[in-house]
């Protein structure tokens, strides 16, 4: 058969949740790395912002500067308006990017999706967990979106690590919209994420106190790996890091 008739594998659709500091943006590059490095395509997305595509380009710039108005903490935010503009950003992402890449065999390794919203929205602010999830599905109506191949949400086990790894990141430049909330907030959206997991029968990923992003990562790896019946050979983490150092 001619290789122009030879039909390209439909790409995965990887998705690693959690609370912010669990680590969910380190884990997603690093298996983004090791999925380029087996020769796939990839485009890397944080809920809301722009995919990025691998060279770095920003591929919907309305996106990202929606993603600024969302995450500014300085102004009065409720969570109707949120999540009204988190599904734009998914819609506008999903319609744009993401199926028409899947079809070209790109691989969406994404950091956040709706998870998130029914976390921080329905259980932070008190929406209602399965009202966001009802609000959500009807706007986006697509199975890639609503079911991705592997979807796993990393949980510390000791919450004061994550909160170590926040305060590690130093001030920040203008108040987060989430992250800066109180514990009680902070607690219904880590009590929200083992709920959404039984309900709809997604992975916990448990993080022991001390276990490396290397470690973290490799779980994930081997879990998608399983979920997702595409074999991936591991490339050194040695590797990944000089390339960062690299590129910096």
């Amino acid at each position: 058969m001619p290789e122009s008739e030879l039909a390209i594998p439909r790409g995965k659709r990887i998705v690693v949740e959690g609370n912010d500091g669990t680590g969910k943006s380190t884990v997603a590059d690093m298996f983004g790395w090791q999925v380029r490095k087996n020769g796939f395509h990839t485009i890397r997305i944080d809920e809301p912002n722009s995919p990025i595509d691998e060279d770095g380009t920003v591929m919907l710039p309305h996106i990202a500067e929606l993603r600024r108005e969302i995450k500014d903490g300085s102004y009065p935010h409720n969570p109707h308006a949120d999540l009204a503009m988190f599904n734009v950003a998914r819609y506008l992402s999903l319609m744009r990017v993401e199926k028409p890449y899947l079809e070209l065999g790109y691989w969406m390794i994404k950091s956040r999706d709706k998870t998130s919203s029914e976390a921080y929205q329905g259980n932070g602010d008190g929406l209602g967990i399965d009202t966001v999830t009802g609000i959500i599905d009807n706007v986006m109506q697509d199975d890639d979106y609503l079911h991705p191949d592997f979807k796993t949400i990393l949980v510390f086990k000791d919450e004061m690590e994550r909160l170590k790894r926040i305060e590690s990141r130093g001030p920040l430049d203008l108040p987060d919209t989430f992250e800066s909330r109180d514990g009680n907030f902070q607690q219904r959206v880590n009590d929200a994420y083992p709920v959404i997991a039984a309900r709809d029968g997604f992975d916990i990923t448990e993080i022991e106190t001390g276990q490396s992003r290397e470690e973290i990562a490799d779980i994930v790896l081997v879990k998608a790996i399983g979920a997702i019946g595409v074999n991936l050979s591991h490339f050194s983490w040695d590797e990944y890091w000089e390339e960062q150092r690299s590129a910096v």
